[in-house]
């Protein structure tokens, strides 16, 4: 089901969307009320990602695009330090994911801006983090736990509900499975950019996964005191299912809306 992640720099000014199994997005970002978007195709009946955004308010520039991810320079208008943002739907294969970690790294090692990286892991890092099910796997755990170190990226920690996704079988309990899977990182850079972000578990809508939002905080200082309002035609709308089930099969086609 669509995941939603939200990075918020008051007022809201991008809404990031993971698993959309869309083909195109750009109906739903004029139904939403964004001016542009980056997109990363749908593979099969799977994946999609895609960046909404305010060009009043933020300057976005891509960088790269994979199905397990979209990367790209981000500028908060009017005068922020730009930086990069990489927006993370790791596949449950292993190899897939093999390739995502050794892709990061790589950036790393060439990466002289600040760093923002958050999304759908899609693997629990420690045992803590899971309630239910099987026992999590150490080995799979510290192949991601090493890239965030080559990285040298720091887990931005959160607020609200401990687990992220669910299997949503609440009513029997044996059979219910809560977990962690969803994080976000950053570099010593970036952390000083924003030393005083915060990262919000929202409650959950339509998906299995909780929205997260992000709220940037620290230079330059920001004058703007409006209190943040999760919009909820973003994930709880009446159309939004139906605009999902409307592109589902679409042929992919990059677009920017004009």
């Amino acid at each position: 089901m669509v995941k939603v992640f939200i990075l918020l720099v008051i007022p809201v000014v991008m809404l990031i969307l993971l698993e959309t199994k869309m083909a195109d997005h750009k109906k739903l970002a004029e139904d939403l009320q964004f001016d542009l978007i980056i997109q990363s195709p749908t593979i099969g009946l799977s994946g999609g990602i895609v960046i909404m955004w305010k060009e009043d308010n933020v300057s976005v520039n891509e960088v790269a695009t994979t199905p397990q991810g979209i990367h790209a320079m981000v500028k908060v208008l009017p005068n922020h330090t730009p930086w990069l943002f990489s927006a993370i739907y790791a596949s449950n294969n292993l190899a897939d994911k093999k390739l995502l970690w050794e892709n990061l790294i790589t950036i790393s090692k060439t990466l002289t801006y600040n760093w923002f990286m958050g999304g759908d892991i899609n693997e629990v890092l420690k045992a803590r983090d899971k309630f239910g099910g099987n026992p999590i796997n150490p080995s799979r755990s510290n192949m991601f736990w090493n890239c965030i170190n080559e990285c040298k990226l720091l887990d931005l920690g959160y607020k609200g509900s401990k687990f992220t996704w669910s299997n949503k079988r609440y009513s029997n309990r044996v059979s219910l499975i809560l977990e962690r899977i969803d994080r976000c990182f950053a570099n010593e850079s970036w952390i000083s950019q924003y030393p005083e972000t915060t990262l919000l578990h929202l409650p959950r809508t339509h998906s299995d996964h909780c929205p997260i939002q992000v709220i940037l905080k620290g230079k330059p200082s920001n004058n703007l005191t409006r209190p943040f309002r999760f919009e909820t035609m973003w994930a709880s709308h009446l159309t939004f299912p139906s605009i999902i089930n409307e592109a589902f099969n679409e042929k992919f086609h990059p677009s920017t809306i004009h």
